[in-house]
């Protein structure tokens, strides 16, 4: 039995709760040949369900199961081009095993030409390396593989004049091929070419075939300018033009200035117009044709058409607008330009197409004559004729015409309707334009009404009628505004903004009426304009703080009597002016007085920082003299700036603390201090001994942070009796104040030197992270 190697593969899909199916893929080679059956893959199941288990899959008979083995065996060759892939699977009682078998391919195709002899054109005038033909062959094994790798190359040549793509199987001029062909008369080649398998190896299946290259010539050249009527009635696509290129592959593409389909070309190199033209929507079209091979490489450069459409009469002039309307006056004077017509004709300008004419076809009414207006022919301008118009409505049909009323010209026209209006020869008047003094007091709200005003005109028309207002003197300062009362040609005067006796006392005004148009031949007169004095009554304000906020800073150390402010105010009234008295509220320490008419602010006591805070707040007032004066108030806010004026004191009781002779390691009692300045006349203190050589060499001090400190001994052995340690705190002021305290210590005799003690834990001051322990 022959042994063959196959590739194996499992793969296991699992469900949980459910029965799963194993999964095995192999792979086998084609054309086997024996010996039969083929062992394939053993079926993983229970051996006893071999000899009833069916195969599922297997319909041409390929397979069968050997009940003693458990293999699966073939029965006879696979052939990859037949059937690539088979999927088995075996089902034994309740368990079943699929089995992918992949056909692994040999080479065992030669590949096949599709003639004996191929045919190619080449065109003089192909550039080199652009392909003019393609060798096509094909190949019966997988096309995955090297087997069907197919390679191309040119065997039988007398001179390289040619070359063949090895990939591809393009066929292409070198530049020696290009050079011969533009010198010699050359008609054709005979060339031999051979395709092999096995991509670049040097082995493989091998065919071959003849290749007959006919050479052409050169016709490729731009054809004349074509013209082309619009609206040409005909069968379309409609020829207009036809190229040639030489050359076995061509195609030919079309581009240029138009849109879609209009123009198309096919593999003949016809050109062709799809659908009517029109001149109104596109006069010219250049079009560029593009000769290319298989690969899309041009063979030459593109050729260039024009494509004219010519213009035919199918535009009839349209006016701008179907309806003008021309509003004049009875005064209009005689040759006056009404209105200038203007009709356009879609089709060419420089053709009799778009010549127009113009005329007037007829009036309405007739009165007093026919014929009271002309239009210029060519111009469009239209005049009066005569000056005898009276208010009236004028309708006028008015044509444009091309080819010069010439038979077979289109017509268009247009309604004019000119309306002949009255003048505004009358101006506005006032019935009232004089009135006595008006009096309103300072403190009358913005909003009051001063008086209404009521104008007329004797025009009859209403645009003459049409009036406007205004404020044509007096009001530089917007202090009053009018605004319609609700009749057209009445105005209502009144206050925009607040009064100010003591700045204004007086207000003339000068309101004028003017018509909304021209005032044709007269002039406004003094009617037109109407003219109001508006007095003021003074009216009693309250004074005024030069500020609505005094900030002050005073050291706390500031002695009784000191000047540390002075407020003001003003009375607005400063055609009345009131004295005025000060005061001040809110003083509850009885810390300031002030002077009653300066406003001068002393102090009646120190303020001291630590006892009132940093900020003390107050009220001043500002009183009119007399009964009923009116007051104002301000807020004053002392800003109490602290001293260095506590000296620094030890927190705690150390008259149990002890220490232990002869000295032992981290041997030592923490001291705390405290100021009750501010943090930066206090924190940080220092701590030292006086200069006392015998006592800075019997104890020492180590600073822990900026409040506590390590009192130890310096001295390895002192006396066993009561100590009294002088110690020295300063604080960090800018003129520092300082204590002297001392601390009494116990020295203990300890008889057995390596026996330790541990002394009370202590907590001193308020702060609870440092250790408080004396350790003996």
């Amino acid at each position: 039995m022959s042994c063959l190697y196959l590739a194996v593969f499992f793969c296991v899909s699992v469900q949980v709760g459910v029965s799963f199916t194993p999964l095995k893929r192999i792979r086998v080679p084609e054309n086997y040949r024996g010996p039969w059956p083929w062992y394939l893959t053993k079926i993983e199941m229970a051996a006893d369900l071999w000899q009833k288990a069916s195969l599922v899959g297997n319909e041409d008979g390929m397979f069968e199961l050997d009940p003693v083995t458990g293999f699966l065996c073939a029965l006879k060759p696979f052939d990859r081009e037949e059937k690539a892939n088979y999927t088995i699977t075996v089902i034994g009682g309740n368990q079943t095993m699929t089995v992918n078998i992949d056909v692994m391919d040999e080479n065992d195709h030669t590949p096949v030409l599709d003639k004996s002899t191929l045919h190619g054109i080449v065109c003089r005038g192909t550039q080199a390396g652009v392909s003019f033909l393609h060798v096509v062959a094909t190949d019966g094994d997988d096309p995955t593989t090297e087997n069907a790798d197919l390679r191309y190359r040119i065997i039988q040549s007398d001179e390289s004049w040619f070359h063949i793509e090895p990939r591809t199987g393009a066929v292409s001029l070198t530049e020696q091929g290009v050079t011969y062909l533009s010198r010699s008369d050359v008609s054709h080649f005979r060339l031999v070419v051979q395709v092999k398998d096995l991509g670049d190896r040097p082995s493989g299946f091998v065919a071959s075939s003849n290749l007959e290259i006919v050479v052409a010539e050169n016709i490729w050249s731009s054809p004349s300018s074509v013209s082309i009527p619009e609206n040409l009635r005909g069968d379309y696509p409609f020829l207009i033009s036809e190229v040639l290129w030489n050359s076995t592959e061509v195609r030919y593409e079309l581009s240029g200035s138009f849109v879609g389909d209009l123009f198309t070309i096919d593999k003949s190199g016809n050109i062709y117009v799809t659908e009517e033209l029109d001149w109104e929507r596109q006069s010219e079209y250049q079009i560029m044709v593009s000769a290319l091979n298989d690969e899309g490489v041009l063979y030459s450069e593109p050729l260039h058409i024009t494509v004219i459409v010519t213009d035919e009469n199918d535009n009839a002039p349209v006016f701008n607008q179907n309806t003008y309307v021309v509003e004049i006056t009875e005064a209009t004077r005689k040759g006056s330009l009404l209105l200038e017509l203007k009709a356009e004709d879609a089709d060419d300008p420089s053709t009799r197409n778009a010549k127009i004419e113009y005329n007037i076809q007829s009036q309405e009414p007739q009165l007093p004559r026919d014929g009271l207006f002309h239009i210029g022919k060519r111009s469009g301008q239209l005049t009066l004729l005569d000056d005898s118009l009276k208010p009236n409505r004028y309708t006028l049909i008015v044509s444009a015409t091309n080819w010069a009323e010439e038979l077979g010209g289109l017509r268009g026209s247009c309604t004019v309707i000119i309306n002949v209006k009255d003048v505004n020869d009358n101006p506005p008047v006032f019935i009232h334009n004089q009135f006595l003094t008006f009096i309103i007091a300072e403190d009358a709200a913005p909003g009051t009404t001063i008086v209404t005003l009521t104008a007329i005109d004797d025009d009859v028309e209403t645009v003459n009628k049409a009036m406007e207002f205004s404020i044509a003197s007096g009001n530089e300062d917007g202090t009053f505004r009018i605004k319609p009362d609700g009749d057209e040609n009445a105005v209502t005067v009144f206050l925009e903004k607040d009064l100010d006796y003591e700045r204004v006392q007086e207000y003339r005004l000068v309101v004028a009426v003017k018509n909304v148009v021209e005032l044709l031949g007269v002039e406004y007169g003094p009617n037109s304009t109407a003219s109001i004095i508006i007095s003021l009554s003074n009216v009693n304000e309250a004074p005024v703080f030069t500020e609505e906020k005094y900030e002050v800073q005073v050291p706390e150390n500031t002695l009784p009597g000191a000047l540390i402010l002075n407020v003001s105010a003003s009375d607005p009234d400063i055609h009345h002016q009131a004295g005025l008295r000060y005061s001040i509220r809110g003083d509850s320490r009885n810390l300031l007085s002030i002077q009653e008419v300066s406003g001068k602010i002393q102090l009646r006591q120190l303020m001291d920082r630590e006892q009132y805070g940093d900020t003390y707040r107050v009220s001043v007032l500002a009183q009119e003299a007399g009964d009923g004066g009116l007051s104002a108030s301000a807020e004053v806010v002392i800003h109490i700036l602290d001293v260095n004026d506590n000296i620094p004191t030890l927190i705690g009781d150390y008259r149990s603390e002890y220490f232990c002779t002869p000295k032992r390691e981290e041997q030592r009692t923490i001291i705390t201090a405290f100021d009750g300045d501010s943090p930066e006349n206090s924190i940080p203190f220092t701590f030292s001994l006086p200069k006392n050589a015998e006592l800075r060499s019997q104890w020492m001090l180590t600073a822990i942070n900026g409040t506590h400190a390590y009192l130890s001994m310096r001295s390895h052995h002192l006396d066993s009796k009561v100590h009294k340690v002088p110690i020295i705190i300063a604080d960090s002021g800018a003129k520092p104040q300082s204590r002297h305290v001392s601390i009494t210590g116990i020295i203990l005799i300890i008889i057995f030197s390596h026996l330790a003690l541990s002394a009370p834990r202590r907590k001193a001051g308020t702060t609870d992270d440092i250790p408080l322990k004396n350790t003996i």
